[in-house]
């Protein structure tokens, strides 16, 4: 067996990161043994199972990897799993209460220690293909920690009380939430946007400078589109406001 027949992962502009899917790479391709692709089919089907998140880009999933960084690196990824995992355990309890486990997914990564860090991939299933979208690497915790006091600060600077506090999951899906409302009915114009998102997203992750012009001018150009087609003027005044959050969010992560 290959790793291509567990993983096939491809982008727009490559064939695969896999050259098992490229018969002229087939020389490139070395086979595993059995036990080691049980065992990596079995990681694949635990990081979907309880380390996914499907609801930050709506049709793209999220991969979550921790990975342990220091000489207890080993115990501590294998923690950082088992604690991640108990979420899925705890989501039966909290059902009740409208607190879903990939409500809570952000926030509790950035509750880990210095001994971990993060990588992130989101990807799209195409057919036989998994499109990757985009991957980001060795994000520690204190990234991420880093981006919810700052959405705090944006978010109580628009409105003057706000129920949820510290709430990374909630800033980051209303980021897309956000921008597919300037989209209108138009499908195409919700790819474009959907990629903004994941490119802004990206950045956020990576401590990269965020294109905060370019988010302006999406939202002025396409506000009078979104008065016109939307009936319910609370729902115009909520993603006008919103929009405003994210400009002062993003102002706020740039200054630092």
């Amino acid at each position: 067996a290959t790793l291509s027949s567990v993983f096939k992962f491809a982008t727009m502009d490559k064939v695969s990161f896999l050259p098992g899917l490229n018969p002229n790479r087939n020389d490139l391709v070395f086979a595993i043994c059995r036990a080691c692709f049980e065992r990596v089919s079995a990681g694949r089907e635990r990081v979907e199972r309880t380390l996914t998140s499907s609801g930050v880009v709506p049709g793209l999933r999220l991969w979550v990897i921790p990975e342990g960084v220091g000489p207890d690196s080993e115990n501590s990824a294998r923690r950082a799993v088992t604690r991640l995992e108990s979420l899925w355990t705890e989501d039966r309890q909290l059902e009740s209460l409208g607190e879903k486990t990939e409500e809570r997914l952000f926030r509790e990564m950035a509750k880990e220690g210095n001994d971990l860090v993060f990588h992130f991939m989101f990807w799209e299933k195409n057919k036989a293909q998994e499109l990757v979208h985009l991957m980001v690497e060795d994000v520690p915790p204190e990234r991420l920690a880093f981006l919810a006091r700052k959405w705090d600060e944006a978010i109580k600077s628009v409105f003057s009380k706000v129920e949820k506090t510290g709430n990374l999951d909630w800033a980051i899906k209303s980021l897309y939430a956000t921008l597919t409302r300037f989209a209108g009915k138009s499908e195409g114009d919700k790819l474009v946007f959907r990629d903004l998102a994941i490119k802004i997203l990206g950045k956020m992750l990576r401590g990269e400078k965020l294109p905060i012009e370019t988010f302006k001018q999406v939202v002025v150009k396409r506000s009078a589109r979104l008065i016109y087609e939307t009936e319910n003027w609370d729902e115009v005044k909520k993603s006008l406001l919103y929009a405003q959050v994210w400009v002062e969010y993003m102002n706020r992560i740039n200054k630092g």
